[in-house]
């Protein structure tokens, strides 16, 4: 499990996943029986940690975060603009088409 978990935390995290959550992840994967299912629950793990979501050293100071508090209705009317990708993927060139920027129509090109 160690030798997995390392290289995983390796190969996802650049060796940045903490002693803490490498324990946990360790664990997860000695619980199960099945090595397939074992390897994708610990990237599973492994994905949903901080480590994977940041570029540099998570440090963990141990302190619970304030709950902000809600902020104060302003009564001002607004418009909000929602998109539903129902086709899958959520990459830039599905979701801004440019109107006009060139000789020719790119928004008719596009919404052919």
């Amino acid at each position: 499990a160690d030798t997995i978990v390392s290289e995983l935390a390796t190969l996802l995290t650049s060796g940045r996943l903490s002693a803490a959550n490498k324990q946990v992840i360790k664990e997860a994967y000695s619980s199960m029986t099945d090595t397939a299912a074992a390897l994708r629950l610990a990237q599973q793990l492994i994905i949903s940690s901080p480590e994977f979501h940041t570029s540099n050293t998570v440090q963990m100071n141990g302190e619970s975060r304030t709950i902000p508090t809600n902020p104060e209705p302003s009564g001002v009317p607004y418009k909000a603009l929602i998109f539903v990708m129902l086709q899958g993927g959520a990459d830039s060139f599905n979701m801004l088409i440019p109107h006009t920027c060139s000789s020719k129509d790119m928004y008719k090109e596009y919404s052919d």
